[in-house]
């Protein structure tokens, strides 16, 4: 788990023997700077997991992401990448309440091992619930408090902070 050519640069690693061994490389960026890949990934991770444990675990039943799951899992920062990922969803899918993992279950996964990223109100998960209008009440109300707060109650200097042009 070294970078080799960097070892070789600081005379600590054989170059002859790194160009036999590195017959075929691959630069795969982080798991993190590949958003994109992330539900494609989880979803094939589960079904390997899924069948896995369906040949170890008598009685396991299929589990399945919903897709707050995967709004959840594309907001995370995968430190570990792929095998994080993958350690994830198998301990989602082993201890999870249901056969749908949601995202406090990926959560709860990731609570002893990586710093849960914070939602984005841009990445909340449409259906399951989801309500633009009151996500919209969500966001007005937060800044009219914000912006009273900062004004310290004065009307015109909220309506100001706010973009309006009276209160």
């Amino acid at each position: 788990n070294q970078n080799l050519v960097e070892l070789i640069s600081q005379n600590r690693f054989r170059d002859d023997l790194y160009y036999r061994l590195a017959q075929l490389t691959v630069k795969l960026p982080p798991l993190r700077d590949r958003k994109k890949d992330i539900a494609a990934l989880a979803t094939t991770l589960l079904t390997e997991i899924n069948d896995d444990c369906r040949f170890t675990e008598p009685g396991y039943e299929d589990s399945s992401l919903s897709q707050a799951a995967l709004v959840f899992a594309r907001r995370q920062h995968w430190p570990g990448n792929v095998r994080q990922l993958r350690n994830t969803l198998l301990q989602a899918a082993v201890w999870g309440d249901g056969v749908t993992i949601g995202p406090g279950d990926l959560a709860a996964a990731l609570a002893e091992s990586a710093e849960v990223a914070p939602e984005n109100v841009l990445d909340k998960a449409l259906g399951d619930g989801f309500s633009l209008t009151e996500l919209l009440d969500e966001v007005q109300a937060h800044y009219l408090k914000r912006a009273v707060s900062d004004a310290g109650g004065v009307k015109a200097k909220v309506a100001g902070l706010l973009g309006m042009k009276n209160y």
